[in-house]
């Protein structure tokens, strides 16, 4: 398949955001509908986050959410990775995740934390190969971090 990716930064709106959602629901561990609502989540994606976006033609393919807004600028938090079933593999999720750090620590931020499920070994994999490191696991989740300072 021959693709153009165009990456952005904080364009997508609360539909184009739930429809992604939707279809990467069930790749989460476990799916993301079981633990939030997804039009919730993805009004408070528009509000709240900063999104680090790849698309093709006018379809959100990958997206990296983050809360960069602690008053402190001590600990930015990654929300939400996710690419399309058929995209994954091509280093999409890689590439948003350098975004997200390469602005994280232009914003001074001292550490950026996510969560992800132990039994994701892919994600798992890839957050340690860009720089996290384990920081604690519990109920099934391993909470990582990455220092930047």
């Amino acid at each position: 398949m021959d693709f153009t990716l165009v990456y952005k930064k904080n364009t997508a709106n609360e539909a184009e955001l739930y429809e992604h959602l939707l279809l990467c629901d069930k790749y989460f561990f476990p799916e993301l509908s079981s633990r939030v609502d997804l039009h919730g989540y993805s009004r408070k994606l528009v509000s709240k986050a900063v999104k680090f976006e790849a698309w093709q033609d006018h379809q959100l393919v990958g997206l990296v959410a983050a809360y960069v807004n602690a008053p402190d600028k001590h600990t930015a938090f990654v929300t939400n990775v996710s690419v399309l079933p058929t995209f994954v593999g091509r280093g999409i999720a890689k590439e948003l995740i350098q975004q997200c750090i390469d602005y994280v620590q232009a914003q001074q931020y001292k550490k950026l934390v996510l969560e992800v499920s132990d039994g994701n070994q892919p994600a798992i994999r890839l957050y340690r190969k860009v720089g996290f490191s384990d920081m604690s696991e519990m109920d099934g989740h391993i909470t990582m971090h990455l220092s930047l300072v």
